[in-house]
């Protein structure tokens, strides 16, 4: 197993690519230069929408899309989707949403459980959504300041 962990360096790279041709298939040149050594390749990027995810998208078999459970999080889905949706009917016809994973979850409060009620009900039936709940952790926070796993 071989990891690149991102960084802040991603932010650099949309505005090295800003005048670049084809920037939107610069990951996929790489990508389609190594898979053949690689069962799977997990691409992790930042959640907005750039030049960053939409050349993730444009190489990506699938796609999970990881939201927490509050409210400006979910209502970035909607953009998400149009993105994924342009991608997929113009060039990655083959992308497809493996699933929406709600992330940050705080079981116990009434915005987490409405948030995760509104995702369920308005994605039901039309993107799979996984069962598994990340839940909000202090680990997590400590584990970046201290900078080490959790």
């Amino acid at each position: 197993m071989d990891l690149i962990p991102a960084n802040s360096q991603l932010f650099v790279l949309e505005r090295n690519l800003f005048s670049v041709d084809f920037r939107e298939y610069k990951l996929s040149e790489y990508v389609n230069s190594i898979k053949d050594i690689y069962e799977y390749i997990i691409i992790d990027c930042m959640p907005q929408i750039g030049t960053p995810m939409v050349n993730v998208m444009m190489c990506a078999d699938s796609i999970v899309i990881p939201t927490q459970a509050e409210i400006l999080s979910a209502q970035g889905l909607t953009e998400l989707l149009k993105h994924y949706n342009v991608i997929r009917k113009n060039s990655n016809h083959t992308l497809r949403i493996q699933g929406i994973l709600i992330t940050m979850d705080t079981g116990r409060t009434i915005v987490s459980a409405q948030v995760k009620s509104m995702i369920e009900s308005t994605f039901a039936g039309k993107i799979p959504l996984f069962e598994t709940r990340i839940p909000r952790s202090i680990k997590v926070a400590e584990a970046c300041l201290y900078q080490q796993t959790i």
